[in-house]
């Protein structure tokens, strides 16, 4: 099934998610996250690591709807294993932190950068207070998400998606009421602002005039953390060919492989 999740038919995609996540669900799978030392456990399921997290965020380029929601229920799934909350956590921050990389010319595309925010927000949204505030804390959360509010201008109407899901992940960390998100998410954006995201709906636009603050903060930010680590590689690179695939107008039921996996072997797809 992992191995699927790297074929090119979205409908194998789709369906390998699903039998996956029904594995991991399953309540002997959750038996085992808690005993994991058990010769039995160990017996019936996987030993879980990254390459679970690699699989499903990667999926998250694709265009088809489906295939994303099948991704976003498979790694709510993973977040239940405590072997895998910080690196999944973490690889979503990735994402967007390799779309700051302007000199990379393989970053990830818009709709899997909005995709990522989204489910950022959602599974931090989800996490105890504590554990939520230590992530946030560690990962940067709040900026980088903010990031998504200044997505650029683009023809395809890809940078409004990704304002939109920089807005609802903002917002769901919000609605937490966590006053030390808070006053960060007060401290990039000022009062006005976050007034105006936490009211955000679908329709939701931001004048340029009104960004200009959040805009000055978040290029101090992205400028001193590319300073801290100046010779980082996307995570996420995504081959030119699949850009010119995503840039295209793909006929429907075509779709690209997920990124960090293996090409399926033949017959598979």
């Amino acid at each position: 099934l992992l191995r699927l999740l790297g074929c090119t038919q979205e409908a194998s995609q789709r369906l390998a998610c699903i039998g996956l996540r029904s594995l991991l669900d399953a309540p002997r799978a959750a038996d085992y996250s808690a005993s994991n030392n058990s010769a039995a456990a160990q017996s019936i399921v996987l030993q879980l690591d990254e390459t679970y997290c690699d699989a499903a965020i990667g999926l998250l380029i694709s265009k088809n709807l489906q295939v994303v929601y099948e991704a976003n229920q498979l790694i709510a799934v993973l977040l239940s294993f405590p072997p895998l909350e910080d690196p999944l956590l973490t690889k979503l921050t990735t994402v967007l932190s390799d779309a700051s990389i302007k000199d990379a010319p393989e970053r990830p595309p818009a709709q899997m950068q909005a995709a990522a925010g989204r489910a950022l927000g959602r599974l931090l949204s989800s996490l105890p207070s504590e554990k939520r505030t230590t992530h946030c804390t560690a990962l940067k959360c709040v900026p980088w998400l903010c990031t998504l509010l200044l997505s650029e201008a683009s023809a395809s109407g890809a940078s409004a998606e990704c304002r939109k899901a920089g807005a609802q992940a903002l917002q769901l960390l919000g609605w937490c009421e966590d006053f030390s998100l808070l006053e960060e998410m007060e401290g990039y954006m000022g009062n006005l602002l976050l007034a105006k995201v936490m009211e955000a709906n679908d329709t939701w636009q931001m004048s340029e005039e009104a960004l200009a603050p959040l805009r000055e903060k978040i290029h101090d930010f992205v400028s001193m953390k590319q300073r801290e680590d100046s010779r980082r590689l996307p995570l996420y690179a995504v081959p030119p060919g699949v850009l010119q695939l995503l840039d295209a107008n793909e006929p429907e039921g075509a779709s690209t492989a997920p990124l960090s996996l293996p090409v399926a072997q033949p017959g598979l797809a």
